[in-house]
């Protein structure tokens, strides 16, 4: 059912108290939340807010596919102005959102990340050093329900500027090439159907994936 029009209605912040439609189990603050865009300046995250206008269109939403554009006109990044189009989408069963992102105007950068908590381990894979797709993952009770939740970026090696971390955040800062970059981004909440409830677990599922987005099927159509 289409429940948001009721959500928080009552009390403010009940959405994030277990309901039949679920609840909202992140705390996002001030930070990148899971997977947000942004630009890495003077050793800060700066957010896409400052803009001269914004549009949004759904250029899909069946249930094999849902995509999402958003253009954000002139955001204000110190004394420079950017155009910027965001592409996000999602295939049905599957945990990840992609987002492929243009900017204009010769951006120096483009950077994503997740939010910071306590006591949560940082999972990067054995070999993080390759070309191809790669990924920083989280892992740890940062589920406002108290229980463990997972959380990741994937980003190819080659796009790659730095990863670092600021008070809120670990930081993905990434090259745009010809103005573009995409990547990826999930959450795994372990009481979710099938959930994944181990950390161990967890980095076995961003090996899988790894494996599978640096190995893509090939279909081949002969005569």
């Amino acid at each position: 059912a289409i429940v948001l029009p009721k959500v928080g209605l009552d009390d403010f912040d009940s959405y994030h108290e277990m309901s039949d439609w679920g609840m909202d189990i992140f705390k996002v603050g001030n930070s990148l939340g899971i997977g947000s865009i942004g630009m890495f300046i003077q050793n800060r995250v700066k957010m896409v807010a400052e803009t001269d206008s914004v549009t949004c269109a759904i250029l899909a939403e069946g249930p094999i596919w849902a995509h999402i554009q958003t253009k954000y006109f002139g955001w204000k990044v110190g004394d420079k102005e950017f155009d910027l189009v965001s592409n996000l989408s999602i295939a049905g069963g599957s945990r990840m959102t992609r987002h492929n992102v243009e900017i204009s105007n010769g951006a120096p950068n483009l950077c994503t990340g997740f939010a910071k908590h306590e006591d949560c381990e940082l999972l990067k894979p054995a070999e993080s050093n390759e070309n191809g797709w790669q990924y920083l993952g989280y892992w740890g009770k940062q589920s406002l329900a108290g229980d463990n939740l997972g959380i990741a970026v994937f980003y190819r090696q080659e796009d790659l500027i730095d990863l670092t971390e600021d008070n809120v955040n670990h930081i993905v800062v990434l090259q745009p090439k010809k103005g573009k970059v995409d990547y990826y981004f999930l959450a795994a909440w372990e009481q979710e159907p099938g959930g994944i409830k181990t950390m161990a677990k967890f980095q076995q599922y961003l090996e899988n994936l790894k494996m599978r987005l640096n190995h893509p099927i090939e279909i081949e159509i002969s005569d």
